[in-house]
């Protein structure tokens, strides 16, 4: 007889989730600079919990932001690290790019 822990079922009794499953975990956040002016700018993020796990990430605007506005972003994993980096091209004169806050975990 097989023994299991956790298991969910849907109404027609199929397994939804195993608690062998790789379940999505939120870590944390933190938040990118409000930018001026043209440049590339970078930082990073360590976590514990990133280390042998994959990362998952997605961004959330504080404000919206310009369409003319031309700016490229990456973030990356390293370990115990997200890496981010934003290259701005263009912005409007007198303009800004407002902060972007940054969900991430891993599953």
């Amino acid at each position: 007889m097989t023994v299991y822990g956790l298991r969910v079922y849907d109404s027609q009794g199929n397994v939804v989730l195993d608690v062998t499953d790789r379940v999505p975990r939120i870590l944390g956040s933190f938040k990118t600079p409000t930018i001026t002016s043209t440049g590339t700018y970078k930082g990073d993020v360590q976590h514990g919990g990133l280390g042998g796990r994959t990362a998952i990430w997605w961004l959330e605007l504080a404000k919206p932001a310009s369409s003319v506005h031309q700016y490229d972003y990456r973030i990356h994993q390293e370990g115990e690290k997200l890496h981010w980096e934003i290259k701005v091209k263009y912005l409007l004169p007198g303009g800004q790019l407002p902060p972007m806050l940054v969900h991430y975990g891993v599953y």
